[in-house]
């Protein structure tokens, strides 16, 4: 049977999120974040602090009962760029595959700018199809 349900977890240094996607609509279905600050330790060159890692790790648990709730059997994690930058980057994934079975995808700088443009743009293209009087450019009217 063909799964109805695509889920992803991403982790950047403001926090966790998990979206679950219709992939016959590509609607979401369902969107949960955790704001969760890693910029401190990010930015000042400092490993990201152990309970701070226990906290996504806490998170990461509960997106997954949230998927196994829906039955979404597939899911991914993915990491930004920033994070993969932390002194203990490998820590942070290790801890992540060992307390919830996940690995983590890192995204590089280009991937995130390219997966934002998509986003960007499928948003545009939805708002094209579904709309009457504002899509039409200002300047149409004072013709």
């Amino acid at each position: 049977m063909a799964q109805k349900y695509f889920g992803v977890m991403t982790v950047n240094i403001t926090g966790v999120e998990l979206v679950i996607v219709n992939l016959k609509t590509h609607k979401s279905l369902e969107k949960v974040n955790k704001d969760i600050n890693l910029s401190d330790d990010i930015y000042r060159n400092r490993p990201v602090q152990f309970k701070v890692v226990n906290k996504i790790v806490e998170a990461l648990t509960g997106f997954i009962q949230i998927l196994r709730d829906y039955e979404v059997e597939n899911y991914q994690l993915w990491g930004s760029q920033g994070l993969s930058q932390a002194i203990n980057a490998d820590f942070i994934a290790d801890q992540f595959y060992l307390h919830t079975g996940l690995e983590i995808n890192w995204l590089s700088i280009s991937d995130e700018a390219y997966y934002r443009n998509q986003n960007i743009s499928l948003e545009f293209a939805k708002k094209q199809t579904n709309c009457i009087w504002y899509c039409v450019p200002y300047w149409y009217y004072i013709w």
